[in-house]
């Protein structure tokens, strides 16, 4: 066999479909996840049985990946009157998503639109 032709050109290359057929499939060494493959025609390729490998794991396990993200995002609670959190949840089901998100593309939209410290808050008394 010459440096150019690969085991794959000799599977490629064999005259009947029998004749390529797998007779042998084992393992290159104990516990290796690379197996050689021989057809009927002599011919043999080695194959790695996991494929690619993928990118390496970021977390150990989803616990670990769960408390990475809870450990990034800051919790606020809101309570507000009862009317109010209907509307909200009126509201979220027209847009069909869930009231935390929608409560923070409206902090997003209020911290973009107003400038808070110059004009201040809503509803305290003595402003409009």
């Amino acid at each position: 066999m010459s440096d150019k032709t690969s085991n794959f050109d000799l599977f490629a290359d064999a005259q009947d479909t029998n004749e390529s057929a797998v007779l042998v499939a084992q393992p290159v060494e104990t516990g290796s996840a690379v197996c050689t493959i021989e057809g009927q025609s002599g011919c043999s390729m080695q194959v790695d049985l996991l494929g690619v490998r993928g990118r390496k794991a970021i977390h150990a396990d989803s616990a670990a990946r769960k408390r990475a993200y809870r450990a990034s995002k800051a919790r606020i609670d809101y309570a507000d009157d009862p009317a109010i959190v209907a509307k909200l949840a009126e509201i979220a089901g027209e847009l069909d998503c869930s009231r935390q998100d929608l409560m923070a593309s409206l902090v997003r939209f209020a911290l973009t639109n107003r400038n808070w410290k110059q004009v201040g808050l809503y509803g305290r008394r003595g402003q409009a």
